[in-house]
């Protein structure tokens, strides 16, 4: 790992990585048939639903020990 060295270099352009338009053509000469492009936008939005899934299971616990911290100072202000 040490050894080893990346170059990384900006060549100008940003690359999207995410499905564009220009990937789901309707045209016959399109690389991609219908239900590959269908897959393909299954899996996208199917990694969207499980990243917002886990961020919110990761914040969760922060929400409900604000709220009893919140609790735990009424009762000691009366």
């Amino acid at each position: 790992m040490g050894s080893e060295k990346k170059n990384f270099k900006f060549d100008g352009s940003f690359k999207r990585t995410f499905p564009s338009e220009a990937n789901f053509s309707n045209s016959p000469d399109s690389s991609k048939s219908f239900g590959d492009t269908q897959l393909d936008l299954f899996h996208h939005r199917h990694g969207l639903l499980i990243l917002h899934l886990v961020a919110t299971m990761m914040f969760a616990p922060s929400v409900v020990a604000w709220f009893q911290v919140d609790d735990i100072y009424q009762l000691l202000s009366c």
